[in-house]
């Protein structure tokens, strides 16, 4: 309020109407109020006159606000009418004849906000509060990064209870298809940070086939949970849908199914509904349990089927060691020791709660000196009772807060318990609100927002979630933000305009098709979001009105046909998700933004979509108009053809596009030119390269020197010859593509190698020894490129090779890297998974080939027509976990040399959990070896149509969970459930399917 009455705009105001005092009244007396509000807010806690005074306080600020709200927006309506100057329009609409009562309205209303404000000034004398200007506890610590996961190096004193857990979890030997664990303690003990720790364990990633996480929190309606459960199983959440399609679509994802289900935070005791949900969570298969956190014992009699688990306390040690994490992280304060004998007076109030240890912790670490760290332990000893030693602590925590951050959080108790939202929203409510300021008026409100947001992370205030923000719906006169977030609502009323005051509006997956005209008198709007507003076709004529818009999220907006002109005059925009390039439309012409309309908008921040770049006339001047090359904020660019258009006109919009060398991100999908701009390979802060479907670029620019490249993906580039246009003697080994560690070439048919002076086989023999390796490159996927015989050799890939049509990379690396002096390890030797698809003339995968690939995880084979077995190579694949063989005609799994080996060799595979056949009409047996494989779970067999039977030996798979039988017609008759003749030879098995 402040900063508003010292602004142009309220000068002006206030000079021309003869209120210019009144204001400066204000200010002045708000300055005063200011002065005692950190005492006032110490003694709130003990004091109810003040605590009531602060609320009259609040209530008054909040009305004088909303006045010289109304003030602001009167005169940017005015000036936004006119286009003239604010000074100019003001003096007009203030000495109009028409305006004196409106005047006269005004005038009195500010003078009566003022006296209210004067009298509440007056009582602070009654309390004799003290001035501060300087708020003592926020001192500046430089602070480790915050994570968005638990690492279990942060988890302390919990490994005993994970380890109990997982055993519970882990139990095959429970009578119930689906067990109930209850992980019962009160509040602040850690029961989610434990039920987490489990959930992310990799044993329990692996003995579960389904993860489900749901937060009941005390709304519990079955509708919700299984919405809830749903949406965590799929990654999509349920729309419109009866109770009994849900239960039904939940049946359809559980049943026979080995899962874990966690439900956080319950505190609903109905038993009926309770009984209602365990029914619909039965079908799971045996050895299926559900994790239950609350404080409530008699949740865990309803719903539990095992004991609960009674989380307690970190004892003396675990507490002092989190603490100390918190407290002291690398002081190097002489006054330590001092300091840790008050600690652990204040630690022995805590219960051994580790919310109140990192709440108290974390206070702690902003106060340096004995005095203060005695002050805190007093504080706590005069206001703790026996039993309820926490809340105070808590509270405490709280009092201690910068004015700054104790506003912000203050602000989130207007949501529901549980309630979740991304910080970017959050911080985007929070300027609504004008809960933020710049400090010096230079740093952006959003990056300041980002500091207090991470500060309160930090004290364990917020607790990190990836989820999104839900829905909230508030309808009030002054309201700044307006979530209509997921609700689909078809239409946006015209009164939304009155709401002046507004400055966040959430319309996010709507299905509305256009926007109200009166949403561009928001001139206090700075949010609007527009995601996946699909049946969009326009925003509103005069949305430049927006001058004060910020973020403007309308990515998925795919149906709008024209940006609105203007667009170039809000220069505040920091986020515009969609450019959408408008056709040559007589008609709206007039009403549409052309690329320049990009040129000063130089505050862009994150993503820039700009679509239908084939529309571009003049590719030359429009392209450079739109000045990317400003635009030093921007992370991710992606631009857009939808069809080709004339090579000259596509590469001269690509050149005038040149971004910011701080770009992050680049997607070219659907360019038409031959040549790629030479910009690309100055780009020297590009993470994330993607070039789509540009199906006449033959060449890419030198890429190979970008030290920050860490994925590149070339897809469906027709007439692509090779990747670079470089001599491979220019290139430099020692930089060459220093940083990639993901590469996808796919669906280009025409590529023949890396160089152009090594893409046949002649040169490729010449070049023989001095093919590049790629240093760090873990993950390669080279797909539909038929005529591909050379590229830079890959011998340390770590996590996923995927070979189809194409076999000679992995030939050439397998031959010539074992070879090369700088090798420090045999190739692929760290290689967890290996896809090989449609490789036409391999009958069988080379001894040489499987030597070092003794970390292989995973093994898939597709369609290899001449493929016939794998004999003589199992006994190399000791690490195989997965195996998958489907669509291979010629396949056996038994051996060719040996008639009577029956497929022992399998036998070696020792650590094998899942295997599938699948598409092998020569398999007439499963491989005798098999039966020793003690760890094998999942076993799959379709459509084989010339396997007989299964072998006797299947009582000895001993740790078989799962069976799958599909489109094998004799298997189906002989063993169908209950009534195949040889049914009970496969009964044992826990989870059978057979289609």
């Amino acid at each position: 309020m402040i900063e508003n009455l010292g602004s142009q705009i309220f000068k002006e105001i206030g000079s021309l109407w003869g209120v210019k005092n009144e204001f400066e009244k204000i200010k002045n007396t708000v300055s005063t109020i200011r002065a005692v509000l950190l005492d006032a807010a110490e003694q709130q806690s003990h004091n109810h006159q003040v605590r009531d005074w602060l609320e009259k306080l609040k209530d008054a600020v909040y009305d004088a606000d909303d006045l010289l709200g109304e003030f602001s927006t009167e005169a940017m309506r005015r000036s936004t009418v006119s286009g003239n100057k604010i000074a100019k329009e003001v003096r007009t609409f203030f000495s109009s004849s028409n305006q004196v009562a409106f005047r006269l309205d005004m005038s009195r209303k500010i003078k009566a906000r003022r006296k209210k404000l004067d009298a509440i000034a007056e009582d602070r004398k009654k309390f004799h509060l003290k001035e501060n200007h300087v708020e003592t506890n926020a001192v500046s610590r430089k602070r480790e990064p915050t994570h968005s996961f638990v690492r279990e190096e942060e988890v302390i004193g919990r490994e005993e209870d994970k380890k109990a857990i997982i055993n519970l979890l882990l139990e095959s030997n429970v009578e119930e298809n689906v067990s109930v664990i209850p992980i019962v303690g009160i509040g602040g003990l850690g029961k989610t940070t434990l039920a987490q720790y489990v959930f992310n364990d990799k044993d329990v990633e692996k003995y579960f086939e389904l993860k489900m996480w749901v937060c009941v929190s005390d709304n519990f309606e079955l509708k919700i949970i299984v919405e809830k459960i749903i949406a965590s199983a799929t990654g999509n959440a349920p729309v419109n849908l009866e109770i009994d399609q849900l239960q039904s679509q939940l049946r359809g994802k559980i049943d026979q199914k080995k899962y874990l289900l966690v439900l956080d935070d319950v505190w609903n005791e109905d038993s009926e509904k309770w009984l209602k949900l365990k029914s619909l969570l039965m079908g799971g298969s045996k050895g299926s349990k559900i994790i239950i956190t609350t404080r409530i014992r008699s949740v865990q009699e309803i719903m539990g089927t095992i004991s609960p688990y009674l989380l307690k306390g970190l004892s003396d040690k675990q507490s002092w060691l989190l603490f100390e994490q918190v407290a002291f992280r690398k002081r190097q304060e002489k006054n330590i020791p001092k300091l840790e004998a008050i600690g652990r007076d204040i630690l022995g109030m805590c219960q051994g709660v580790p919310l109140a240890i990192r709440s108290i912790g974390s206070m702690l670490y902003f106060k340096e000196t004995e005095f203060e760290w005695s002050s805190v332990k007093n504080n706590l000893l005069a206001n703790v009772t026996q039993g309820n030693e926490i809340f105070p602590i808590l509270k405490l925590s709280y009092d201690n807060l910068p004015s700054h951050l104790k506003s912000c959080f203050t602000y989130c108790s207007l949501f529901p318990k549980d309630y979740e939202m991304d910080k970017e929203t959050m911080i985007q409510l929070w300027i609504a609100q004008g809960l933020i300021q710049s400090p010096n008026g230079n740093q952006q409100l959003e990056d300041v927002g980002d500091e207090y947001f991470n500060d309160l992370l930090w004290r364990s205030i917020f607790e990190e979630n990836e989820s999104m923000l839900n829905t909230i719906l508030l309808s009030f006169k002054s309201l700044r933000a307006l979530d209509f977030h997921g609700l689909k609502i078809t239409r946006v009323p015209n009164s939304i305009g009155k709401l002046i005051h507004l400055k966040y509006l959430d319309l996010t997956y709507s299905t509305i098709e256009t926007l109200p005209d009166s949403i561009t008198r928001l001139w206090n709007l700075q949010t609007l979001k527009l995601k996946g507003c699909k049946n969009l076709k326009e925003l509103p004529k005069n949305f430049k009105a927006l001058v004060n818009l910020r973020h403007l999220d309308n990515s998925g907006c795919y149906h709008l046909s024209h940006m609105p002109s203007g667009l170039g005059q809000m220069t505040c925009l920091q986020t515009l998700a969609l450019f959408i390039v408008s056709n040559d439309n007589p008609s709206i012409s007039k009403n549409v933004s052309g690329l320049g309309e990009l040129n000063g908008l130089n505050n862009l921040r994150g993503t820039l979509e700009i679509k239908n770049l084939e529309r571009v006339k003049d590719a030359n001047s429009e392209s450079k108009a739109a000045k990317l090359w400003d635009k030093k904020h921007l992370e991710k660019l992606e631009l857009k053809w939808y069809r080709l258009n004339q090579i000259d006109n596509d590469e001269k919009s690509l050149e005038g596009l040149q971004p910011h060398q701080n770009l992050k991100s680049l997607w070219v999908n659907g360019y038409g030119g031959r040549r790629f701009s030479n910009w690309l390979s100055l780009l020297t802060n590009l993470v994330d390269l993607r070039l789509m479907r540009c199906k006449r670029c033959r060449h890419l620019p030198p890429l190979s020197q970008l030290p920050s490249l860490e994925s590149l993906y070339i897809l469906e580039m027709e007439d692509l010859e090779y990747i670079s246009e470089r001599d491979i003697g220019e290139e430099v080994p020692a930089s060459f593509f220093p940083s990639l560690n993901l590469l996808d070439i796919s669906d280009c048919p025409n590529l023949k190698g890396w160089w152009r002076n090594a893409s046949t086989p002649d040169q490729q023999h010449q070049h023989h020894h001095s093919l590049l390796s790629f240093p760090l490159l873990s993950s390669l996927e080279i797909v539909g490129c038929p005529n591909l015989i050379s590229m830079p050799l890959f011998p340390n890939l770590e996590k996923h090779l995927s070979l189809s049509e194409c076999l000679k990379p992995l030939q050439q690396t397998m031959e010539m890297s074992s070879s090369l002096p700088s090798s420090s390890s045999s190739p692929l030797s760290k290689l967890k998974t290996l896809d090989l698809e449609c490789i036409e003339d391999v009958e069988s995968l080379p001894d040489e080939w499987l030597l070092n690939l003794n970390s292989l995880n995973s093994l898939s084979i597709d369609r290899c027509p001449r493929l016939t077995s794998l004999s003589g190579v199992l006994q190399r694949l000791t690490s195989l976990e997965d195996l998958t063989i489907k669509r291979c005609n010629e396949f056996s799994p038994l051996s060719d040399v040996d008639d009577d080996d029956d497929g022992m060799e399998w036998k070696c595979l020792n650590c094998l959990r899942y295997l599938e056949f699948k598409g092998l009409p020569k398999l007439k047996s499963l491989p005798a070896g098999l039966q020793h494989i003690a760890t094998l779970q999942h076993l799959e067999i379709s459509n084989c149509p010339n396997l007989m039977s299964l072998p006797e030996w299947m009582c000895c798979l001993i740790s078989l969970e799962k069976l799958i039988i599909s489109d094998c017609p004799p298997l189906k008759e002989k063993y169908g459930r209950g009534i195949g003749e040889d049914w009970d030879k496969i009964a044992h098995i826990p989870d059978i399917g057979i289609f």
